[in-house]
């Protein structure tokens, strides 16, 4: 092999692996949001008035991150981590 058709060959196992750990990463994101969406959900079916909005407002972030998640926009990991969080404290 000449060195040019090895560091292409390296190349693309480096690229190929790159994107399979981006899926990858990108699924769990999805996963855990997903949860939070319906764990919002359940909560906002037990509680009346302003919480209830809270609820539905936090609701649209997590469906909106998703969509973007799944649609392949670019989405900063803070971002997530705080509606994850924010989530996660309405929902207690």
């Amino acid at each position: 092999m000449t060195k040019f058709s090895t560091a292409l060959i390296g190349c693309v196992l480096a690229l190929t692996s790159a994107i399979a750990w981006g899926a990858d990463g990108t699924a769990q994101q999805v996963r855990e949001l997903e949860t939070a969406k319906r764990e919002l959900a359940q909560k906002s079916i037990t509680t009346k008035g302003i919480g209830r909005h809270k609820l539905a407002l936090e609701e649209r972030k997590v469906d909106g991150l998703i969509d973007d998640l799944k649609s392949g926009k670019p989405v900063s990991p803070s971002e997530i981590d705080r509606v994850l969080q924010e989530a996660e404290k309405l929902a207690d």
